[in-house]
């Protein structure tokens, strides 16, 4: 399975992609508009497509649909997230 693992920030977004058979991971920077993401996922047309929820993730998440692509959307603000939650030693 290839996976597409993005990180959104505001200006840019950071990217890994990741071939769960081999282990085989390419990781890489783009800006974050719709134009850069819809050609990143038009060049490695991965399996899933894994991100953070965000400002930017709702149109993000229409591309990725556009596309007909196994989406997951994480979200950090439950407990398994919180860094309280983090037994410290």
């Amino acid at each position: 399975m290839n996976i597409l693992a993005m990180d959104l920030g505001k200006s840019n977004t950071v990217f890994c992609f990741y071939h769960s058979l081999t282990g085989k991971h390419k990781y890489g920077k783009l800006k974050t508009t719709p134009q850069q993401i819809h050609d990143l996922i038009v060049e490695y047309s991965p399996d899933r497509i894994v991100f953070e929820i965000c400002s930017a993730a709702c149109w993000v998440y229409d591309i990725c649909t556009a596309f007909k692509m196994k989406t997951q959307v994480a979200n950090p603000n439950t407990q398994g997230w919180r860094w309280k939650n983090i037994r410290k030693n």
